[in-house]
């Protein structure tokens, strides 16, 4: 398996060997989307759009509707001259490998990457993640620097030899980001037709290691403390080259890492070894092809020349295991990239990026924008020089109308670049919120939270990425986003987990349940209804497990305003055994009486799982919701009135049912500005 996938990032080189017939046939083929040169974008003559009239399309100007955009047969526009952005080309960054290119002066990039591997038998925990956050600013033409949050949960790396070793002691490893990367990169020029440049970088961690001996090998606990910081230092000499018209890239770069004591960050030599690390060499290469301007081919992988990378699972001593990253980048719009790709390494930048898995390959997915505004505060004016859309005839206006759905939270199309908007729901018994920002009119982020304080039930809270892939507004057929989110509940889950409404109590006093206890920690008191934080784990208590959930609503609006929706929905939950996964899919729809006033309503078969309390065991039950949205003509203010089962208003919630199908009635205002 690793040589086939090594075998792929190489083989991106052959396309150089391929006949002129066919690079002219690649060259044909290319993206009609914007270059490097600046271009304006057409006038909108005679525009046919289908129309989908909706009062309830709400945007921060009210006066604006979808059908009043669109009766206007000529809309004036002023001409935008946009440029090719970093994430269209092809020379830009792999997964874990640097390139010679540059972002130019003022440009930020910013990535977020989840690595998921296959869960070991016998770990305490059922989670193998690797986190990072990465943000890539040009300083100048010539200089660029990136700083890499990177982390992996504290039950890794597992099983070496006769150990299973957490990359903790005790129950906190730090927050989900423990280790941090600071890189610069300077342009050098040209070699043999190739950029080339100089990539230096520093990585700090504070790496800490038990080690416990397996059943049967009478081994004794060890904990390997640090102090301090340790500091990972990184060498590298990209030289990338472009050809077929900017279609295909391939980079070369020797890469020096020098790792400290007796560990490569994410992975310990075993206790009574008498060997270290040091300084590791090795050779990489990249490369990605560009299909169309939708897709992409990427991968990358490093040969290691001299030294170790890793730990050998079976033995707890230093190897050489090839990093490899390979995969496909779908670009939602010029500045917004979604990655899906297989990978053995822990890391993205400096000496993380060399740092492989032994014997475990992952499903990695990232995300790549290029936004308005870091942290919703800080201008980034040179970021609008791209156009945040393929078909830049569709006025800014209508790419940003939103298009409501159900009462649930995260629903609807996304919201508007630039805009935001609160929702709050108070029924009998449960509160719900949500906060949700447009980065781009494709993407928004935000945090969401359902809060049951009393009953059998648990709470659950959490953060949300949105995009949007299809916008009926803009001319597409229908509209569809994918939604994420990453949640955790209150201790109250130890109940459903349990499948029996005292099962956290009985915890609690020291009975056997099925709600898995945190490792290293003593089961405290039920903290009622509020959520754990999201980052560290030090606060982290029984029955508060990670929620992640992902789900794809689609939706159609005819032009009387009546419009229908499907949304599969899947929820994982962290340490919930044959509970997990729950899968479900809302069916609903709303019908417009008159202009600002429509009934809406939603049922969601499950495909998959018990998800409700019936006495003193689980079932599986129907979550249904069904009520009115108006408008009260109080700015874009609208106000929803319905009648639910449904525990909560959350990807997750909304697939569980409230105890004994009990019935809440809630009041909901969303708010955009």
């Amino acid at each position: 398996m690793n040589r086939w996938l090594f075998g792929l990032a190489l083989g991106l080189s052959l396309v150089s060997l391929l006949p002129d017939t066919a690079r002219a046939q690649f060259s044909q083929a290319g993206s009609q989307v914007l270059t490097d040169q600046p271009t304006g974008a057409r006038d909108l003559k005679d525009l046919e759009k289908p129309s989908t009239d909706s009062s309830l399309l709400l945007n921060d100007n009210t006066s604006l509707t979808l059908e009043s955009v669109l009766q206007q047969r000529k809309v004036q526009l002023e001409k935008p001259v946009f440029v090719r952005s970093p994430i269209e080309k092809v020379d830009g960054r792999s997964y874990s490998l640097v390139t010679a290119s540059h972002l130019r002066d003022g440009e930020l990039q910013q990535t977020q990457i989840v690595r998921l591997f296959q869960p070991e038998a016998g770990v305490n925990d059922d989670l193998f993640t690797n986190q990072s956050s990465q943000y890539i600013w040009g300083l100048s033409d010539n200089v660029e620097m990136t700083v890499d949050l990177q982390g992996a949960n504290g039950s890794v790396p597992g099983f070496q030899g006769d150990y299973l070793v957490e990359r903790r002691v005790g129950v906190n490893n730090g927050n989900i980001f423990q280790d941090v990367t600071v890189q610069g990169k300077f342009r050098l020029g040209e070699i043999l037709g190739g950029k080339t440049s100089a990539v230096a970088s520093i990585t700090t961690s504070r790496p800490q290691f038990t080690f416990r001996g397996v059943a049967g090998s009478n081994l004794p606990t060890v904990e390997r403390r640090q102090d301090g910081l340790v500091f990972t230092p990184a060498l590298e000499l990209p030289l990338t080259f472009t050809a077929y018209d900017e279609r295909y890239a391939f980079t070369v770069s020797p890469r020096l890492v020098y790792f400290p004591g007796d560990n490569a960050i994410y992975t310990p030599i075993n206790p009574g070894v008498n060997q270290s690390f040091g300084l590791t060499f090795g050779l990489g290469i990249g490369g990605t092809f560009k299909i169309s301007n939708r897709f992409h081919i990427r991968g990358d992988a490093t040969a290691i020349l001299a030294g170790s990378n890793t730990v050998d699972r079976s033995s707890g001593l230093p190897t050489k295991v090839i990093p490899y990253n390979a995969g496909v980048r779908y670009l939602v719009n010029p500045r917004l990239a979604l990655d899906v790709f297989v990978s053995n390494t822990y890391g993205n930048t400096g000496g993380p990026a060399l740092v492989a898995v032994d014997n475990n390959t992952g499903v990695g997915v990232g995300l790549t924008f290029m936004q308005d505004r870091l942290f919703y505060v800080f201008d980034l004016p040179v970021n609008r020089q791209f156009a945040d859309t393929f078909d830049t005839q569709v006025p800014a206006e209508i790419r940003a109308v939103y298009v409501p759905a159900s009462f649930d939270l995260l629903d609807g199309s996304t919201i508007g670049s630039g805009r935001n908007q609160i929702s709050f729901i108070a029924s009998t018994g449960t509160f719900s919120f949500a906060y949700r920002a447009g980065t781009l009119n494709d993407f928004e982020t935000g945090v969401f939270g359902n809060f049951a304080p009393a009953g059998p039930d648990e709470s659950d809270g959490g953060l949300h990425t949105k995009l949007r892939f299809l916008h009926q507004p803009s001319g597409d057929p229908f509209t569809l986003s994918g939604v994420f989110t990453l949640g955790r509940t209150s201790s109250r889950a130890c109940n459903f987990i349990d499948g029996t409404r005292d099962g956290l109590e009985r915890a609690l006093d020291g009975l056997p349940t099925a709600c898995p206890g945190v490792p290293g920690v003593i089961p405290a008191g039920d903290r009622g209804p509020i959520p754990p934080n999201l980052i560290g784990l030090v606060t982290e208590n029984i029955g508060e497990l990670f929620v992640f959930t992902l789900s794809f609503p689609a939706q159609f609006t005819l032009k009387e305003g009546h419009s229908f929706w499907i949304n599969p929905k899947l929820a994982y939950i962290q340490r919930s055994d044959e509970r997990s996964p729950l899968i479900g899919a809302s069916l609903g729809g709303s019908i417009r009486l008159w202009p600002g006033f429509d009934l809406i309503a939603q049922v969601t078969p499950m495909v998959r799982g018990e998800n409700a309390f019936v006495g003193n065991s689980l079932a599986q039950l129907l979550p249904w919701q069904a009520g009115v949205r108006f408008l009260p003509g109080l700015a874009a203010l609208s106000v929803d009135l319905f009648a639910t089962n449904a525990l909560g208003l959350s990807p997750y919630q909304s697939l569980r049912v409230r105890a004994d199908n009990q019935v809440s009635v809630a009041l909901g205002f969303q708010l955009p500005f």
